[in-house]
């Protein structure tokens, strides 16, 4: 049990301010919430007629959402190897929320006692506030929950989001009989019937040669998402790529410690484009 819960936090996980569509839906997202918050109701505003009463809820939900912003801008700012996207995983998201609870009824009672007459400092106030803040997390999660599932897949909008690996806590794959650590594999091709995996030891770029095809070979190594299907005859590592180039119709990557120009399926262009973005990989002049 133990073992799984470690395993299912260390999942990759999408880093929604990390990338400019997670950005658009975060701001959709305070609209949305916004017009929740007419119907909440919170700060002891009540009269429907108020004619502050809009901006008030706007700015509330502004602060809201925007300490989860500002816990982001710090981390990213001061914890920059922490904070990337292609490193991110749901353990890691759950302790920047352990961080956004506290600071968030902060920094609604610090706005609610400075700029909303209505609101009196007092523990029923407190609490009252604590009631509004919870039901406003809670009500978010589905929005969350859609946002994850259907607008920033990790493996469609956020394809670099892969958790921090070393050789060490990499277990070997066995392909036939033979052993070889995923992280070490630079890139994997499919010539007639035969693969040519290379990997590196020691140092050395090797060529495994396997009686098996492309897709048998990705099934075996489908936990590791550092290692991207990019065509149907190539997979490649990720963490290998060197620069890449080419148009919106054709795109190779250049690899490291090998001279092959890797290609990339037409139908995968955008999605590698956004990777190597997402990588700050740059295009081969």
């Amino acid at each position: 049990m133990e073992i799984q819960f470690k395993k299912r936090l260390n999942q990759p996980y999408p880093l929604i301010l990390a990338c400019r569509q997670g950005r658009i839906w975060f701001v959709l997202m305070i609209m949305v919430v916004n017009a929740l918050l007419d119907i909440l109701q919170p700060l002891g505003l009540s009269n429907w007629h108020e004619y502050h009463k809009g901006v008030v809820l706007f700015v509330y939900s502004i602060v809201y959402y925007g300490t989860y912003g500002l816990i982001y801008l710090i981390g990213s700012t001061f914890f920059i190897k922490h904070f990337k996207a292609e490193h991110w995983t749901l353990g890691k998201e759950l302790r920047v929320l352990l961080a956004f609870i506290p600071s968030v009824v902060f920094t609604t009672l610090v706005y609610g006692l400075i700029y909303v007459q209505e609101f009196q400092l007092s523990i029923d106030a407190f609490f009252q506030l604590l009631k509004y803040d919870g039901l406003l997390g809670i009500s978010t999660i589905p929005l969350f929950g859609y946002l994850i599932s259907f607008r920033l897949k990790p493996e469609k909008c956020l394809p670099a989001i892969t958790p921090p690996v070393t050789e060490a806590a990499i277990d070997d794959v066995t392909l036939k009989s033979t052993c070889l650590n995923p992280i070490n594999i630079i890139l994997s091709e499919i010539v007639g019937n035969v693969l040519h995996i290379h990997h590196t030891c020691n140092g050395e770029v090797y060529t495994l040669h396997m009686n098996m095809t492309l897709s048998e070979f990705e099934k075996q190594v489908s936990d590791y998402t550092f290692l991207k299907h990019c065509h149907r005859s190539y997979m490649v590592n990720i963490n290998y790529i060197a620069s890449w180039s080419g148009t919106s119709k054709n795109m190779k990557l250049h690899v490291h410690t090998c001279t092959k120009y890797v290609p990339v399926s037409r139908d995968l262009i955008d999605e590698f484009k956004k990777l190597m973005e997402l990588l700050a990989i740059p295009k081969h002049k």
